[in-house]
């Protein structure tokens, strides 16, 4: 390393630590305009901002969203205040049951009465399904992310989704999508269908759907 990249170390830690940091100061001002000035809120968490969704408001702790926050600590909306949650493969980061289940009574806590929560998470089924049938599964098509796995046993298509590159902390399938949000409070909880309108379609053809209701 020369001279000047050593000058430039520390405006890169800067950049990125401001970049990712969180000010309550500027989130609080941020929660207070959406809730005055949104007559229906919703919200999506865990993404940057999505020109298709222009009506939402979009949590991302990159920055590259409308309001940093943090998801292992309380919320920064009130109480009763967004009509609609949303979120995509964000939950499967997250252990089982803290602060997982911290994390979706937020979500309930938030929700307007009658609010919907809707959520996309991995299907751990299909490598689960792929551990015991090898022959029909398609690596190609499903382990699309590259984790340092060699393949070598069946056995690996279950560490892809289960560790992701260290990334992963819990597995889902439908039954248990469903009794997690049960657990957190919510009701009505239900599969659903791929919506085009809101869920991405790169993601279809590894995702279980559900939504449920405050």
């Amino acid at each position: 390393m020369n001279f000047i990249d050593l000058l430039k170390t520390p405006w890169r830690k800067f950049y990125w630590w401001n970049k990712t940091r969180i000010n309550p100061l500027i989130n609080r001002r941020l929660v207070a305009k959406y809730v005055s000035q949104k007559p229906i809120l919703n919200l999506e968490l865990g993404s940057p901002r999505r020109p298709e969704l222009e009506d939402w408001v979009f949590s991302d702790i990159n920055g590259n969203g409308d309001i940093k926050m943090d998801f292992t600590k309380p919320l920064l909306f009130p109480d009763n205040s967004v009509d609609r949650i949303y979120s995509s493969h964000i939950f499967e980061h997250f252990s089982y049951p803290n602060p997982m289940m911290g994390f979706l009574k937020e979500c309930r806590r938030i929700l307007k009465k009658g609010g919907e929560f809707s959520i996309a998470v991995p299907n751990a089924r299909l490598f689960l399904d792929a551990y015991y049938s090898p022959d029909d599964f398609d690596q190609e098509k499903f382990c699309n992310w590259d984790v340092g796995l060699s393949y070598k046993t069946p056995i690996d298509f279950v560490n892809f989704i289960a560790y992701m590159g260290d990334e992963h902390r819990h597995l889902f399938d439908i039954d248990g999508l469903v009794s997690i949000l049960n657990e957190a409070g919510f009701e009505a909880t239900t599969q659903r269908e791929f919506d085009a309108s809101i869920d991405l379609e790169f993601r279809r053809h590894e995702s279980i759907y559900a939504t449920a209701k405050k």
